[in-house]
């Protein structure tokens, strides 16, 4: 167990709170949401931490050992946990890849999460710059498209504002 990857953990958790109630008004914890509470569990705890913070002193990625184990327990993240659009894919025989509409709640938790990391930076521009960089191999439904488009250019305003900077 890794000290650097629990106090990561808690930090990403806090951040993702802030930008909930950034978005919301709401603390997410009154809402009931329980966010990546699955990077505690058994399918993930070790192989996050061995792939991020590696015991040995390797440089991240570097295992492929490891990056198999962590693209399981990605896998696992993203089938547990439903702010995520991965979880909101259909793949099957008869109609192929399908998106599947996200309840507004999940989109926002799922737009928090992703702006976690420009609400770190103290720069709302970087949620920018990510979704920009990632959103065409994000396969969404086109309602939930719509609202993420809406929520991550408020979401990045917001954090700008809290810093004293506009977008």
């Amino acid at each position: 167990m890794s000290e650097k990857y629990d106090e990561y953990v808690k930090r990403h958790i806090r951040a993702v709170n802030v930008c909930y109630k950034l978005l919301t008004g709401i603390d997410y914890y009154a809402a009931g949401i329980n966010h990546d509470y699955s990077k505690y569990s058994d399918e993930e705890y070790i192989a996050y931490d061995e792939y991020f913070y590696p015991s040995d002193g390797s440089k991240v990625g570097e295992d492929p050992k490891r990056k198999e184990a962590f693209q399981y327990a990605w896998l696992h993240h993203q089938n547990t946990n439903p702010h995520h659009w991965q979880y909101w894919v259909l793949i099957n025989d008869t109609d192929g890849i399908k998106p599947l509409e996200m309840p507004t709640e999940y989109v926002m938790e799922m737009v928090a999460d992703w702006g976690a990391f420009a609400y770190l930076k103290k720069d709302g521009q970087e949620l920018l710059d990510w979704y920009k960089a990632n959103k065409d191999s994000q396969i969404m439904h086109e309602k939930t498209r719509a609202v993420v488009n809406q929520l991550v250019n408020v979401l990045a305003a917001r954090i700008n504002r809290k810093f004293g900077k506009e977008v």
